[in-house]
């Protein structure tokens, strides 16, 4: 079986300063060595992504993560974060993301999440 991270999120839009809550749930983790969640300040175009920023790194496991196993999580958003921006042309927004460190390349997955400024 190949390994599969499901991100589950707590409702939003969030605001700066507010803890984003979750868990991620693995199917196939029986390779896992670690497994790390943080929330990146990503932006993008057509033809590029980037991480800008990242903050609050977690270690959520570390060894073999049995089949079906929700891990539940929570990060706090920083009081600077900028609001989600799109455009035509790309776009700018903070996602929690998952990283299974395995033999080989490392599997990640991000979730993105709706960051609103305070005053909205």
């Amino acid at each position: 079986m190949s390994l599969r991270l499901a991100i589950e999120l707590s409702a939003g839009p969030h605001v700066p300063g507010e803890q984003v809550r979750g868990h991620v749930t693995v199917e196939g983790g029986e390779g896992i060595r670690a497994l790390d969640v943080w929330l990146a300040h990503v932006e993008w175009t057509s033809d590029f992504t980037a991480t800008a920023r990242t903050e609050n790194i977690r270690s959520l496991a570390t060894g073999p993560v049995h089949d079906g196993r929700q891990i539940p999580f929570e990060l706090s958003l920083p009081l600077d974060a900028p609001p989600e921006v799109q455009s035509n042309h790309g776009g700018l927004a903070w996602e929690v993301q998952v990283k299974a460190d395995v033999r080989g390349p490392d599997v990640i997955e991000g979730k993105r999440i709706s960051v609103q400024d305070k005053q909205s």
